[in-house]
């Protein structure tokens, strides 16, 4: 059974793919869901994929263990995000890239907040576009970030699995504080084209380093004209 936080009911612990069945048509059904990832290192070839956070607008947070989910949840994972649905990531091409080490293809359309705000730093934005720097700023929101250099390796401390989920809650309200600024600055064009390139991107620079130099030359092109 999926598993209540002490602290925040609406998290739920994910540790089987009969405690994700309850939940997979209510994420089917969402216009929009936070993803975001936490890692036992920063390489996707020798570090491991550590937890899935999925977000939901009515204020569930899926927390999914993935040292017990996978491999045998991976059908239910990549099914949920390879489907149509609007995946809101901050730093798409790191989580990107850790789910394809598993197999896992995730399918447009994204939206990043990273590279939204950077696109957003000449029109009034922060200079920093790490989370808690945008929580501030977008949100007026302290977001904690001490757990974030923990131990993910072995037994999850609950502080730690409500530092992910918060994570993951919270690029919701950062999508909805964002999009009246790109559209403002007439940058959401701009926008989608960015994130369009991340999807293309990940997956080479996973595979060869030379390759993702190949993926960005030819995406840089479009990427001009459109900000013209």
């Amino acid at each position: 059974m999926p598993t209540h936080l002490d602290n925040t009911p609406n998290y739920m612990l994910i540790q089987s793919e009969e405690d994700l069945a309850p939940y997979l048509g209510v994420i089917r059904e969402a216009k929009v869901i936070a993803v975001d990832t936490e890692t036992t290192g920063l390489d996707p070839h020798s570090d491991r994929l550590r937890l899935v956070q999925i977000a939901l607008d009515n204020g569930l947070v899926l927390v999914i263990d993935c040292f017990p989910f996978l491999p045998q949840g991976l059908p239910f994972l990549s099914a949920l995000l390879s489907s149509n649905v609007i995946k809101v990531f901050q730093n798409a091409k790191f989580d990107l890239q850790f789910l394809l080490a598993q197999g896992i293809t995730v399918q447009l359309p994204l939206f990043d907040t990273m590279l939204a705000a950077q696109l957003l730093q000449s029109s009034g934005g922060p200079t920093r576009v790490n989370l808690a720097a945008l929580a501030t700023h977008y949100l007026g929101m302290d977001l904690p970030k001490e757990e974030q250099k923990s131990n993910w390796s072995g037994k999850l401390r609950s502080e730690q699995l409500e530092y992910a989920g918060r994570d993951a809650e919270i690029l919701l309200k950062l999508r909805d504080a964002m999009l009246p600024a790109l559209r403002k600055n007439r940058l959401n064009e701009v926008a989608r084209q960015e994130f369009a390139c991340v999807r293309a991107v990940a997956p080479a620079e996973t595979a060869s380093p030379l390759a993702a130099q190949y993926a960005i030359a030819w995406t840089k092109p479009s990427l001009k004209v459109v900000a013209l």
